[in-house]
C-alpha cells in the first residue's frame, strides 16, 4: 500500500504541479476505492471507510429504490408524478419544474442520472413516501439491508446536511448492487442526453463520456463535498466499481480517476 500511496501522490503532483505541496493535501483528504466486483477483490483503497459528504451520489440510492419499486410493479414507467411547491424550491441543479407540471417516472430517472436534478429527486421521494423525510427513512432501511454500515441519508438530493454521510466503500457497494440487482435497468446509466419540455440536457459525467470501458453510474458535487464520482467499468470480462470522493475540481477528478483505472485495472504505468 505504501507503494500505491507514492504512485498516486506522484500522479497528483504531476497533474497539478502549480499547486506544490497542495497536491499532497489533496491526496490526504480524498477517499477512493476500486473493486473488482467479478472476483470481489479490492484493488485500491484510500480513506475508504472515512465518512464523507456524498453529494449527488445519494441519488444512486434514490434510483435503487425506484428500480426496486418498478421491478415489483408498485410504480410504473409512465406514471405521471405531480410537482409540489416544496420540490420547486430546491436549488440547482434542477429542471426548474413548475407546480402545474407532471413528470413521468421514466423522465425522472433520466433527469436524475443525466441532469442530477434536485427538484426531480424530491418529486420521486414524495411520490413514493409522501414526504422527503419519510423517503430518507426508507433509503436508510434499504442501506441497512444492502450492508451499507457507515451511511446515513437525510434527503433525496444529496444537498449537504450535517447528519448525512457515507463512505467510498459503502458507495462502491451500492454501485455494485444496483448493477447486480437490476441488470435490465442499469443501461440507463449509460445515457448521456435526454429531453424534457423541448429542452436538451447533457450529462456532467466526463469519465463516462471519455474513458474507454466506463459504462455507468453518477457524479456529485457540493462546495463542501468536493467532486465525487462512482464509475462502473467493464474490462476483459470483469466488472469494476471505482469511487472517488472529495477531489477539488472536475479536471483533477477525471485525471485522478482515469490514472487509477489505468494503473489498477489495465496495468498501464505512466
Amino acid at each position: 500500500m505504501k507503494h500505491t500511496l507514492r504512485i498516486i501522490t506522484l500522479y497528483l503532483c504531476l497533474l497539478v504541479p502549480c499547486m506544490g505541496n497542495a497536491s499532497k493535501d489533496i491526496f490526504k483528504e480524498f477517499a477512493g476505492i476500486i473493486v473488482d466486483t467479478t472476483s470481489g477483490k479490492i484493488l485500491f483503497a484510500h480513506n475508504a471507510d472515512q465518512s464523507k459528504k456524498p453529494a449527488s451520489l445519494v441519488k444512486v440510492m434514490v434510483l435503487y429504490v425506484i428500480f426496486d419499486y418498478l421491478h415489483n410493479g408498485i410504480i410504473h414507467w409512465d406514471d405521471p408524478m405531480p410537482v409540489s411547491h416544496y420540490a420547486t424550491t430546491q436549488p440547482a441543479s434542477k429542471l426548474n419544474l413548475k407546480i402545474e407540471d407532471y413528470i413521468t417516472v421514466a423522465q425522472a430517472i433520466h433527469a436524475l442520472i443525466i441532469k442530477s436534478a434536485n427538484d426531480v429527486a424530491v418529486v420521486l421521494a414524495e411520490y413514493i413516501s409522501g414526504t422527503e423525510d419519510q423517503f430518507a427513512q426508507l433509503m436508510n432501511e434499504y442501506a441497512n439491508v444492502l450492508g451499507m454500515k457507515n451511511t446515513w441519508f437525510m434527503n433525496a438530493s444529496g444537498l449537504d446536511h450535517e447528519k448525512q454521510y457515507s463512505t467510498a466503500f459503502d458507495l462502491a457497494l451500492l454501485g455494485y448492487k444496483i448493477r447486480r440487482d437490476f441488470p435490465n435497468y442499469y443501461s440507463r446509466f449509460q445515457d448521456l442526453h435526454f429531453q424534457y419540455h423541448l429542452h436538451d440536457y447533457a450529462s456532467f459525467n466526463t469519465v463516462l463520456k471519455n474513458y474507454n470501458g466506463a459504462d455507468g453510474l453518477k457524479t456529485g458535487f457540493t462546495s463542501l463535498a468536493g467532486f465525487n464520482i462512482a464509475t462502473s467499468i467493464t474490462y476483459h470480462g470483469h466488472q469494476y466499481i471505482a469511487v472517488t470522493l472529495g477531489l477539488p475540481s472536475k479536471n483533477i477528478q477525471y485525471d485522478v480517476v482515469s490514472s487509477l483505472l489505468d494503473y489498477y485495472i489495465k496495468g498501464i504505468q505512466t
